[in-house]
């Protein structure tokens, strides 16, 4: 076995940390903790990269490590019915 080296992206939630591998969209986990999150996220990846290697998948991309990664926030139109606004007092649901 060798070794590589993934950035993952911990996102916060309600149970602690969501954590996203951008080149494996399909590889999810999280954890209640930064630390778990990250010991999951290893754990999490094995077992995918198992998976693929068991399949005959291509090998690892070689960027699958960034030295960096830039976080934006942008604003965008979203039909009405898809926002989860709660309504104003003296108004109903």
């Amino acid at each position: 076995m060798g070794k590589q080296q993934f950035t993952v992206i911990l996102l916060p939630d309600e149970d602690g940390y969501q954590v996203v591998f951008p080149h494996y969209p399909d590889c999810i986990t999280s954890g209640a903790t930064v630390d778990e999150a990250l010991k999951n996220a290893r754990e999490a990846v094995e077992l995918h990269m198992e998976g693929l290697a068991e399949l005959g998948a291509d090998p690892v991309a070689p960027n699958v490590r960034v030295d960096h990664v830039v976080v934006g926030e942008i604003e965008a139109d979203i039909p009405d019915v898809l926002l989860n606004r709660k309504p104003s007092v003296g108004q109903s649901a």
